[in-house]
């Protein structure tokens, strides 16, 4: 490999941590970047970590590390840091770069005194946070659950929730528990969306759906619930997550504006009947 540096985030390198490498593609990553810069920027003092991976100046990956007591993202647990999100760029992957990155947040957790990392993890070989790496570079599985299906491709995968520990007194995380109860309002179509500043794709869903909703002007209540809010994670422990009228859409990779429209479409005509 050529000249490697892994470094922590820069003002340089916010733009391609803000948008998730997705530079100059839109303009809805680039207004996500600067609210996903913001969340950093204004938890850094309380342990808030990102690495970059640079090689010959080129942007090549990163990890954040965030301390698990105010990660939108969960798990639920004390004193250790969590991973929720490490990338590679496609080219640089089985290189060795995600276990560089890995080692740097080692680093970090003991540096904090922390007593040890967490992340979860997901089965079938899917693109994103995929739990057989981390356990190659050290992880444990602590507890797996089932999650619905994200179509043919994969039609059953699992989380996986994993840790690395410094301290065998540490206290086991534990996946969030989602608590959430539809209440309806009469001749409303009532459009409930969790969210949090942290994560792209909960940024985007979230614009999403508001631009489907001016469409329909007075027939919608849109409450907004943002994770970042730890009394509100705590209370319904959903990181991100759209519900219609009760109905649940999208997958771990969101929802796409035709199905919000499409379910908001079905569900007026309900009081029409």
């Amino acid at each position: 490999m050529d000249k490697l540096i892994i470094r922590d985030l820069t003002m340089k390198d916010e733009y391609f941590v803000g948008t998730c490498s997705h530079i100059y593609e839109s303009e809805d990553y680039d207004r996500c970047a600067e609210k996903r810069i913001e969340f950093i920027s204004k938890n850094y003092k309380k342990g808030l970590r990102v690495k970059v991976a640079i090689v010959d100046g080129e942007y090549v990956g990163f990890i954040h590390i965030i301390p698990i007591e105010f990660s939108p993202f969960g798990p639920i647990g004390e004193n250790l840091m969590s991973i929720p999100c490490l990338f590679v760029q496609p080219n640089f992957r089985k290189k060795g770069m995600g276990t560089k990155l890995i080692k740097e947040a080692f680093k970090e957790a003991i540096k904090q005194d922390r007593n040890g990392i967490v992340t979860v993890g997901y089965s079938e070989n899917l693109w994103f946070m995929p739990a057989e790496f981390f356990k190659k570079v050290g992880f444990k599985t602590l507890k797996v659950e089932k999650m619905k299906s994200l179509g043919e491709k994969y039609p059953n995968y699992e989380r996986i929730l994993l840790w690395k520990t410094y301290n065998e007194d540490a206290e086991k995380p534990d996946f969030l528990k989602p608590n959430y109860e539809f209440k309806s309002i009469p001749g409303k179509v009532v459009v409930d969306v969790f969210y949090n500043t942290f994560c792209q794709i909960s940024l985007i869903q979230l614009e999403k759906v508001k631009r489907v909703i001016d469409e329909f002007s007075s027939h919608i209540l849109l409450n907004l619930y943002n994770s970042d809010d730890r009394e509100i994670l705590l209370r319904y422990q959903i990181p991100q997550g759209v519900f219609i009228n009760g109905i649940e859409l999208g997958t771990l990779y969101g929802v796409s504006e035709y199905e919000i429209r499409k379910t908001i479409v079905k569900e007026l005509k309900r009081f029409r009947e």
